[in-house]
């Protein structure tokens, strides 16, 4: 899985509300992979236009600033150090955890969804988030979308990831 082009996606229920998770592979390292997902500036720089401000504790507030939208503020959830960091986010909880693979690196995203209907455009924005994340480990420019989801990668997700029953 460290090729850096596929994701792995599945959905199961959390209590009533679906958790949605991706793995994907990265050519880099764990601790390249690990500063890219828990510094503020790093992950302001590949989760564009989202700039995200961390504190990197747990108890740490978590603000979220997008574009032309007021601030949304979140808690930090769980945080180990070089390998996982969750998250509130509005009333969604996100988890990043990190694991070594060799000389690369595997992070596994989890996160709640509000409502099952929104699965697929769930997965679909993180699917953005993710490749954006491979262009910045990978020193190129972070390709920012030109809308705010693909309606083919929706569709994709819409087929692999059946609402959990």
């Amino acid at each position: 899985m460290t090729s850096g082009t596929d994701i792995a996606a599945t959905a199961r229920l959390d209590g009533d509300r679906p958790l949605l998770r991706l793995r994907r592979g990265y050519p880099a390292g764990a601790g390249r992979l690990w500063r890219a997902v828990s510094d503020s500036e790093e992950i302001s720089t590949w989760w564009a236009p989202m700039r995200l401000q961390l504190e990197p504790r747990r108890g740490g507030k978590v603000t979220f600033l997008a574009p032309g939208e007021p601030p949304a503020f979140g808690e930090v959830l769980e945080f180990d150090e070089g390998r996982t960091i969750a998250f509130t986010w509005d009333a969604d909880i996100v988890r990043w955890q990190v694991e070594p693979d060799g000389d690369a690196a595997v992070l596994t995203l989890e996160t709640t969804v509000e409502k099952p209907e929104y699965l697929a455009h769930c997965a679909a924005g993180w699917h953005t988030g993710l490749r954006q994340l491979c262009d910045h480990l990978a020193g190129q420019p972070v390709r920012t979308p030109e809308q705010s989801l693909d309606p083919a990668v929706v569709e994709h997700y819409r087929q692999i990831l059946r609402t959990p029953a």
